[in-house]
C-alpha cells in the first residue's frame, strides 16, 4: 500500500511540473492607457524557474530591459525602467494570451494601462 501511495504522489508531482506555466516567447499586442489612444506592445520573455527576464517596449527598435521578474503560478510581475520612471507589470497567462495591468507614477500622478498580448508562434 505504501509503495502504491508513493507511486501516486510521484505521478501527481510530475503532472504538476508538466502543467506549469511557461512564459518564454515573443508576445505582441496592445497597450491601452487610460484616457489615451492604444498603441503597440512587444514583450520578449525568457522563463527559468521562478524568474523571468527579457525586454518590453512598443516594437523591435524600442525595447527596455525587464528587471525584478518573478513568476507565481500563472502570474508574472516585472519592472521596466525608462529614465526616472518605473513601469510595473502584473500579467496573467491563459493559454497563449497574457493580460494584465501596467502602472507608473509620472509627475506625481498614478497612471495605469491595460496590456493584452498574444504569443507569436
Amino acid at each position: 500500500m505504501q509503495k502504491y501511495l508513493v507511486a501516486v504522489m510521484m505521478l501527481l508531482a510530475s503532472a504538476f511540473s508538466v502543467a506549469a506555466a511557461d512564459f518564454t516567447g515573443n508576445w505582441k499586442g496592445v497597450l491601452s492607457p487610460e484616457n489615451r489612444d492604444p498603441g503597440p506592445a512587444l514583450v520578449i520573455l525568457k522563463h527559468a524557474g521562478d524568474t523571468v527576464t527579457g525586454t518590453a517596449g512598443p516594437n523591435e527598435e524600442e525595447r527596455h530591459e525587464i528587471a525584478n521578474g518573478k513568476v507565481q503560478g500563472e502570474t508574472i510581475t516585472f519592472d521596466v525602467f525608462q529614465g526616472e520612471v518605473t513601469m510595473k507589470f502584473v500579467l496573467t497567462l491563459a493559454g497563449d494570451t497574457l493580460t494584465g495591468q501596467v502602472s507608473r507614477e509620472r509627475d506625481g500622478q498614478q497612471q495605469t494601462a491595460k496590456l493584452d498580448l498574444k504569443r507569436e508562434k
